[in-house]
């Protein structure tokens, strides 16, 4: 669980890391007939299976999708992704479960500079670069989806999931990809959405936000906290509860977890910073779940949000 992220390896980060990639210059700008033009084409030779459409070419008010494939321990990104919300799309071909949190790091800062300030606390990590949230806890063999909102500038896509095996965040395992981001964001018009606000310590879930994912809808994320959260939606596995979830994720750094999971993690939105926003995409079926925050609490010392409370039952009927 993310409450095991502090390791000392994290510190030595930047020594197994590659440079960051300068941001590219935005491509040019497309005139109205030659974006028609290209939209048209792209389209025609997606049908006949020649060629996919590419992002920057999709209709209007389309939300692209953006595809990351994560295995033991790796994520595959591509080098370069239009500016704009984005559907996210992590498919997980790997035997753990994985994420994809998404980071835009600050001009001049590099990866190794902000997982080195992460390795100290999460509110650390805050001026070397911003968590814009993304898919989280894609089972094996599953895929997790998130919108969210890509400005211009370069990009990070780590997994900070521990391995319960051995306690190691998978970043510490090289599952780290670096991408730029260009152009520029061209509101979209998305209908409404209801919202899950975390904050310090709960979590706001309204009756709306619990139908809307029992109906496979889209729910609207919103950090309204001081503090860094995430969103993990976890299906209790039979007579167990949020206690046992609390109890299995208090084990030390470094070391494996005792017994099997009490639960089944299976949807959510990665870190968001606060008053980020992001939009989650799940399709519940009937059964006991939990909303669940893991991070480490930057007020309380050894504390984690979901030892603060983070958590919140539900049932789907």
């Amino acid at each position: 669980m993310h409450d095991l992220l502090y390791s000392p390896y994290l510190a030595h980060a930047d020594r197994h890391r590659r440079p960051a990639r300068p941001v590219p210059s935005p491509p040019r700008r497309l005139r109205p007939a030659g974006r028609l033009a290209v939209a048209s084409a792209a389209v025609l030779l997606a049908a006949l299976g020649l060629a996919a459409v590419p992002a920057w070419a999709a209709a209007p008010h389309t939300t692209p999708t953006l595809t990351l494939t994560a295995t033991d321990f790796r994520i595959a990104t591509p080098a370069h992704v239009a500016a704009g919300p984005t559907r996210v799309r992590l498919v997980n071909r790997g035997s753990e479960g994985h994420q994809a949190a998404l980071v835009r790091l600050r001009d001049g800062h590099t990866s190794g500079e902000f997982l080195g300030a992460l390795a100290t606390s999460f509110g650390a990590s805050r001026p070397f670069g911003t968590f814009v949230g993304g898919p989280n806890a894609a089972a094996p063999g599953h895929a997790s989806e998130a919108t969210v909102t890509l400005r211009a500038g370069h990009y990070l896509a780590v997994c900070l999931i521990p391995s319960a095996s051995d306690g190691t965040p998978h970043v510490m395992k090289g599952m780290l990809a670096e991408f730029d981001v260009g152009g520029t964001v061209h509101a979209r018009p998305q209908r409404g959405a209801p919202t899950i606000e975390t904050t310090e310590y709960h979590f706001r879930f309204p009756e709306t936000a619990r139908r809307a994912l029992a109906g496979g809808r889209p729910v609207a994320v919103r950090n309204t906290g001081s503090q860094i959260h995430e969103v993990v939606v976890a299906r209790l596995k039979r007579g167990r509860s949020v206690s046992d979830v609390v109890h299995w994720a208090d084990h030390p750094l470094g070391t494996p977890a005792t017994g099997p999971m009490p639960d089944d993690e299976i949807a959510g939105v990665t870190e968001l910073a606060p008053g980020a926003t992001a939009r989650l995409h799940a399709d519940l079926t009937k059964g006991r779940y939990a909303l669940l925050c893991f991070l480490p609490d930057d007020a309380h010392a050894g504390s984690t949000h979901l030892h603060q409370g983070m958590a919140y039952p539900f049932t789907v009927r």
